[in-house]
């Protein structure tokens, strides 16, 4: 049988000799070692042995699965584990789908946020299943848990499941008519489509709240990091809401487009909807 040289190995199959060796080391090659020129010399069978590594990893399986494969796998073991591969690949892209979701969403309203600033549209907001973890600067649920008697465990749950959450603020509008010296109230926590969480089993049930579509006006506006979102909101969205005829009918809610760093200063842009009716 006829052998061939490492270096004819890594060119035939552009595989970099590095990685021809540590495949050696793994036991899915073992080339015959010549006592007189102390060369490693590697036959047929070790170049299919290579190309099956080749397509084993290309299916994602990890090392130790495809040297088990190569080297000692049955017919059922082997089924097995292109099963447990093909279940693991589902997920991976129903996780990529929802990643992709989120970009192509968050992307297209970062590009048409300029344009769409200052805009009020009548429109339902989505229906959302909400998760409240801050109360203005204090961390705590909605059922008064705080880092002290069980937030953490609500906080992982939700946080696990990044990013298909969006960080959603909600204001009980009677207290943002209070006069300026007055601190709102403002929760910040998580949001997701009610259809998205049916689909993962989460319920309605506290500390997560269902928040049902309102007719509202639907904004865009965007506000400083630190001391001031009340200023902005006014601003931005309550004053020329009001000075349009509409009355509040509920509470605010939002959620955050993304963050950036303009002009020496730290800005997060925002969606709301302001549920209303007409004045």
């Amino acid at each position: 049988m006829k052998k061939y040289k490492i270096g004819d190995i890594s060119k035939m199959l552009n595989i970099p000799v590095q990685t021809i060796r540590f495949y050696e080391e793994h036991g899915i090659v073992r080339p015959q070692k010549d006592p007189e020129t102390g060369y490693r010399y590697y036959d047929s069978w070790d170049v299919n042995n290579l190309m099956d590594c080749l397509h084993l990893r290309g299916l994602d399986f990890s090392l130790n699965q495809t040297e088990k494969m190569i080297n000692t796998g049955d017919l059922d073991e082997i089924c097995r584990d292109y099963m447990k591969q093909e279940n693991e690949l589902i997920q991976k892209i129903e996780a990529y789908k929802i990643k992709l979701d989120v970009l192509s969403r968050e992307r297209l309203q970062i590009q048409q946020f300029r344009q769409n600033q200052g805009k009020m549209r009548q429109r339902k907001n989505p229906a959302l299943i909400y998760h409240r973890f801050r109360n203005n600067d204090i961390i705590e649920s909605v059922n008064g848990y705080t880092l002290d008697n069980g937030i953490m465990d609500e906080m992982h749950g939700w946080i696990s499941l990044i990013p298909a959450v969006t960080p959603t603020f909600m204001l009980q509008y009677h207290s943002w008519l209070e006069p300026e010296d007055q601190h709102p109230d403002l929760w910040w926590g998580w949001s997701l489509p009610s259809e998205e969480a049916v689909k993962r089993g989460i319920e309605a049930l506290p500390p997560n709240e269902y928040l049902s579509p309102v007719s509202s006006i639907y904004t865009i506006f965007s506000s400083t990091v630190r001391g001031g979102f009340r200023r902005s909101f006014k601003e931005q969205v309550l004053q020329p809401i009001l000075a349009k005829g509409y009355e509040l009918n509920g509470n605010p809610v939002g959620r955050l487009i993304t963050r950036t760093h303009e002009q020496g200063e730290h800005r997060i842009y925002l969606e709301t909807w302001v549920p209303v009716v007409n004045g």
